[in-house]
């Protein structure tokens, strides 16, 4: 029973609401705590803490309707995985960064950690729905649920986390999957080279020497390569 309890828990399904950006109840932290640089496709280069040239006194951005004619494609794809309304209506509950200098720097310190951790609580989410990955669910379910706990406390904690060894252990589970999803693409494959009747089949899944993990793959021409279960991870 505890079982098919924990294989049903559908993490995807359950909680990816909370993993998505509500611009309506955030405090604009990301166009104040936030870094970024005019080359990555933002206004400016701007510092963390510094709000940026477009923003308002009501938390919008000025140019917001205007971000693709101005080719502002860093604020076009940023994505705070919903950490803004987190930090700005739960963790600090309703209060305004404008509070204090004090105050403000602790709240941008918070939703910088909270970044990672919706991030990592996304990409949690995302493994535990993989079918594949059936075999270590269990574990996915565990960590996401720890994750999520850490999310939830006050904002010391939150500050002081060690964020770099949260995400070794989320990386570790989330190679795993990696390696499952790629193996059931590979049993796929074969199985289809064996049902159209095909003797040979080259265990390397792209059938091409120059692809995977660690390889350079800078102005390499891969238009005619299968990519299929390839493994693209590049060198740590």
């Amino acid at each position: 029973m505890g079982n098919n309890k924990l294989n049903e828990f559908a993490i995807p399904k359950i909680n990816i609401e909370k993993l998505k950006a509500d611009c309506e109840n955030c405090s604009g932290l990301c166009c104040v705590a936030s870094y970024f640089s005019a080359s990555d496709g933002f206004p400016l280069d701007k510092a963390g803490g510094q709000p940026c040239l477009n923003f308002q006194e009501n938390f919008r951005c000025r140019v917001h309707k205007d971000l693709n004619e101005l080719g502002l494609k860093g604020c076009r794809a940023y994505d705070c995985f919903g950490a803004g309304q987190k930090v700005s209506q739960n963790t600090f509950k309703g209060k305004s960064w404008l509070q204090s200098k004090e105050f403000s720097a602790k709240m941008f310190d918070c939703y910088l950690i909270m970044c990672q951790l919706h991030e990592l609580l996304w990409h949690l989410a995302q493994a535990a729905g993989q079918k594949a990955a059936s075999s270590i669910k269990s574990e996915l379910i565990s960590l996401f649920e720890e994750t999520d706990n850490i999310a939830n406390s006050e904002p010391e904690p939150i500050i002081q986390l060690d964020i770099a060894a949260q995400r070794q252990k989320v990386n570790f589970l989330l190679l795993q999957t990696s390696e499952l999803v790629r193996k059931e693409v590979f049993a796929q494959m074969k199985a289809s080279v064996v049902n159209n009747g095909i003797t040979h089949f080259d265990n390397n899944l792209t059938g091409n020497t120059i692809v995977g993990p660690g390889k350079d793959l800078i102005g390499a021409d891969l238009r005619k390569t299968d990519l299929r279960g390839a493994n693209l991870k590049g060198l740590i």
